[in-house]
């Protein structure tokens, strides 16, 4: 089972191959690095179901947009993120979490989020999201598809 460092070396790997397929298209280069940490957290976002670094940054994160949805007493905002908060409390290592669908579908609220406050942010929020996928089925695969690409037969 690999460590966070080798999810985050693989993340990193896979910021590159992804920046440079998106190159194609004239991504802009202004957001690179946020690009890049949406990449690395993507890789480690599969493991917010377990005692983790990427658990402790989560709520770590979470507790923030709280208290901003309280703040702006967006009351469906905060709701969402209690909602949000409670799935790696119910959900054992390896099951929803470690699911293709679950790492498109889940974070897809953001960009829609930040288009509803920001919409001259679509762009950068929609790839973005396109990193932090690309990272996570990273990770997944270094879960899931090393072990079975190197299996004897």
């Amino acid at each position: 089972m690999p460590k966070y460092k080798t999810h985050l070396s693989f993340g990193f790997l896979t910021f590159f191959i992804v920046f440079f397929i998106l190159n194609f298209i004239n991504i802009s280069n202004n957001y690179i690095f946020l690009y890049l940490g949406a990449c690395l957290l993507g890789s480690l976002f599969p493991d917010i179901d377990t005692k983790s670094m990427i658990q402790k940054f989560f709520y770590f994160f979470l507790f923030f947009v709280v208290i901003w949805a309280i703040f702006i007493k967006n009351w469906q905002i905060a709701a969402f993120i209690g909602l949000l908060a409670l799935i790696p409390m119910i959900v054992n290592h390896r099951k929803l979490t470690h699911r293709i669908w679950f790492v498109i579908i889940v974070p897809f609220f953001i960009p829609i989020i930040v288009y509803h406050y920001n919409k001259n942010m679509l762009y950068p929020a929609f790839f973005s999201y396109v990193f932090f996928v690309c990272g996570a089925v990273s990770h997944i695969w270094l879960d899931f598809g090393i072990k079975r690409s190197f299996r004897r037969k």
